[in-house]
């Protein structure tokens, strides 16, 4: 099974950043139409050990602004100007490459279209220019679960359901779909809750793999696995004190769509061949990394009375109840 697609490919780590020659251009991002800004990194190689270098922010970062512009196949006129921010990386000690200060990224908050083809353009001062092509993911929708709750009792199978907003343009790649049961928390003797979830993985697949009917596709699963899953969390476990409280919050179906560089780039990084080292994959002309392109939709459920009375009756020690919570 593939790993998590959407998640798994956001380390710097999964590219070369090093190089015995000239100082190769890498850029990482993916590009999200539903979303209000769009980010990319972009930082170089470097000679030298890469054990030290990766420390050195000046020595992967580029000194000046580059050029950075974004068109859309279909509308050639149409060029979007990158900007450049600066975001916080917090202090991190288990990570090889630099942290605790601002690192320099570019961005644009220029709508992008759905299932449209853009091409990037990025070039260093010295006239040097590096290029990809990139597929938008298509707009999605959950259709099912339609009701307004979420029932998590019965061992026959249910369905979560999406469709394309435009049943023209085709199918991503690849989806994922999650569900976070999301509650909050007061222990014994504390003044303020806490937030809590727990993490319920669906499955994944290409469109093909998936079942598909009409218009939409879907996954089964089964609502009772809920209580196993509870069983098996780590703070239900392990901070459920006589007298914890717990208030039920909502559940949350994501379904995450990713672009097809995406979705090979993790094919082909999760080979286990013992023949040949796994092959580096980049879709970029004239340097290295990956811009793909990915999409998450989600839609709340409030948890169905009967669902919430079958936990507090057979699970007491969980303390969740219906009252309501204290200010």
């Amino acid at each position: 099974m593939l790993l998590a697609v959407i998640s798994s490919c956001n380390k710097e780590k999964d590219f070369n950043i090093y190089t015995d020659s000239e100082p190769t251009m890498i850029i990482y991002g993916f590009l999200n139409p539903e979303s209000d800004t769009n980010f990319l990194k972009i930082t170089k190689s470097f000679n030298g050990d890469a054990t030290i270098g990766t420390q050195d922010y000046e020595l992967n970062n580029y000194d000046y602004k580059l050029y950075v512009r974004l068109i859309n196949r279909k509308h050639q006129n149409d060029s979007i100007a990158f900007d450049t921010t600066s975001v916080y990386k917090p202090w991190d000690t288990t990570s090889p490459f630099y942290s605790g200060r601002r690192q320099l990224v570019y961005f644009t908050d220029e709508k992008l279209i759905a299932g449209d083809e853009y091409d990037l353009y990025v070039r260093d001062r010295s006239g040097n220019e590096v290029t990809t092509r990139v597929k938008l993911v298509s707009d999605i929708s959950i259709a099912w679960p339609y009701a307004q709750n979420i029932s998590f009792l019965g061992s026959y199978n249910s369905e979560i359901r999406w469709s394309r907003e435009n049943p023209s343009q085709p199918w991503a790649p690849y989806y994922e779909i999650t569900g976070y049961f999301n509650y909050r928390q007061l222990n014994p003797g504390d003044n303020d809750t806490t937030d809590h979830s727990v993490k319920w993985y669906f499955g994944n697949g290409t469109p093909e793999s998936l079942h598909m009917d009409n218009s939409y596709l879907h996954i089964y699963y089964t609502p009772e696995t809920f209580f196993s899953l509870m069983l098996a969390d780590d703070n239900i476990k392990n901070n459920s004190p006589a007298g914890v409280q717990r208030w039920y919050e909502d559940f949350t179906v994501v379904v995450s769509a990713a672009g097809e560089e995406l979705y090979n780039y993790t094919i082909i990084s999760g080979s286990e061949s013992v023949i040949q080292d796994s092959p580096e994959y980049t879709n970029i002309e004239g340097g290295l990394g990956l811009v793909s392109s990915k999409i998450n939709v989600d839609r709340s459920y409030s948890i169905a009375v009967k669902t919430m009375n079958q936990i507090q009756r057979d699970y007491p020690e969980w303390g969740f109840i219906t009252e309501v919570e204290p200010e």
